[in-house]
């Protein structure tokens, strides 16, 4: 074989997702969450108010030590026969509990080098690491809900802005109160659930400052617990193996 088709071979191996070694590590526990998040917005374009909405979807698998966050990532599609502008592919970032750094990997294949990343900063830039607190807040009203349910309504106590939410809620389920992913751990550990989901919301207001007419909005994160399937058992034991394989980066 040539050295230049050599190359070539090692290119496209390269290619194929790494097998991990031996049995899913106990799967002990193993949890898979879907975060969603919404917001109904505007951006403005030369003094224009242009309504627009935001959708983002993160997934997050918990196996023993592991976390593996699954980024979306829109790219454009070339291939698409619809005309379609971009397709959704995921990035994934892997960490252990209690560790500063993490790695970010491209894929599930070993052809992209993973990237080391700061677990605090990813996760508060790209995971929805909102923590809810107790702080300049005033209740209005608590409900519960159909089965385990519970939804709180919030005022600020002070309309500071027109930055400044005008009403927000927390939803709590406590059939969520096991599971590893939190919004609010104080807020948990007093309602002894789990805040899983939150609304802030906007009045239509005038900007003074800019001189423009801003239409309602509102800003929505919501989590729940998904089944734990052969797929995401086996997509975990190629990111640990992955993981395994490249920790050296992270000392």
């Amino acid at each position: 074989m040539t050295s230049k088709m050599l190359i070539i071979a090692l290119l496209v191996l390269c290619q194929f997702p790494v097998k991990a070694q031996g049995p899913l590590l106990s799967l002990q526990n193993p949890e898979k969450l879907v975060i969603h998040s919404y917001m109904r917005g505007f951006q403005v374009i030369d003094s224009t108010v242009y309504p627009r909405d935001m959708y983002d979807t993160v997934y997050v698998q918990y196996v023993d030590s592991f976390v593996m966050y699954h980024f979306p990532v829109r790219v454009i599609d070339l291939s698409a026969e619809d005309g379609g502008p971009y397709k959704i592919v995921f990035e994934y970032f892997t960490f252990i509990k209690g560790q500063k750094n993490g790695l970010l990997f491209k894929d599930t294949s070993d052809f992209f080098l993973p990237l080391r990343k700061d677990v605090d900063s990813i996760i508060n830039e790209r995971g929805h690491a909102n923590v809810i607190e107790e702080k300049g807040i005033k209740m209005i009203s608590s409900e519960k809900g159909v089965g385990h349910t519970l939804t709180e309504n919030y005022l600020p106590d002070v309309k500071r802005s027109e930055f400044t939410f005008d009403t927000f809620f927390l939803h709590y389920d406590s059939t969520l109160v096991n599971s590893n992913y939190t919004l609010g751990a104080t807020l948990d550990s007093s309602r002894k659930s789990k805040l899983n989901g939150f609304v802030f919301s906007f009045n239509a207001y005038y900007s003074v400052n800019q001189k423009l007419s801003f239409p309602p909005r509102d800003i929505s994160l919501k989590f729940t617990r998904l089944p734990f399937t052969d797929a995401d058992a086996k997509l975990a034991n190629q990111l640990i193996a992955l993981f395994q394989k490249h920790q050296e980066k992270l000392r």
